[in-house]
């Protein structure tokens, strides 16, 4: 950081080729990868792309992530049930990998197609199907 000499990120984009996505995100976020992307001296688009890519990269992130926001819309008898569906799953994967809080939501989402405001209640009548 300071060095004048290094590259800048906006510059660095990369010869592969991108596509567009749309992503709407709350006014609040906005203004964070807003300030964010001044900080890096690139455009919000940039910011978001390198969040995205670091992200992807970083699957403890991921995982944590995803774990606080469940915990945030579940009650704790329901985290206490997820975190057995995932031990149980863990335990009898023949693949001998592990399942983490980001692929079981994912698969969740898939399967219940979670709607961003129903989480909670998606989640619940899952495990309840599954009992």
């Amino acid at each position: 950081m300071g060095n004048l000499e290094r590259e800048s990120l906006q510059a660095r984009k990369g010869k592969e080729k991108t596509g567009r996505v749309t992503i709407r995100f709350p006014q609040r976020t906005h203004e964070q990868i807003c300030a964010l992307a001044y900080a890096l001296d690139v455009t919000p688009s940039r910011a978001t792309g390198i969040l995205l890519e670091a992200s992807v990269k970083n699957t403890h992130f991921i995982d944590a992530f995803t774990r606080h926001y469940l915990q945030g819309q579940l009650d704790e008898g329901r985290m206490r049930e997820l975190k057995k569906v995932i031990r149980f799953i863990n335990q009898n994967n023949p693949y001998e990998e592990q399942i983490s809080w980001g692929v079981l939501l994912s698969y969740l989402y898939e399967e219940l197609k979670l709607g961003a405001n129903h989480v909670a209640d998606s989640v619940s009548d899952w495990i309840e199907r599954m009992k």
